[in-house]
């Protein structure tokens, strides 16, 4: 492989993980919105952890590129 189709590839990898992470981070948000919301009958709590178990996710990711 050379060096331009190989950058091509890295560069294609880099957006496709950067789009998850935007996506990642979008629901986080959807469900921290929704576990504050008034009226929600539902335990708070469960969206919150999944909301930081993503962010530390993301973290690990962002950290590493």
């Amino acid at each position: 492989m050379n060096k331009e189709r190989g950058r091509a590839l890295l560069l294609a990898k880099r957006s496709r993980v950067e789009l998850l992470l935007d996506e990642m981070e979008a629901a986080g948000q959807e469900d921290r919105a929704a576990a504050n919301a008034p009226g929600d009958l539902t335990d708070p709590a469960e969206r919150l952890t999944a909301e930081e178990g993503r962010s530390g996710v993301r973290g690990r990711i962002r950290a590493t590129h």
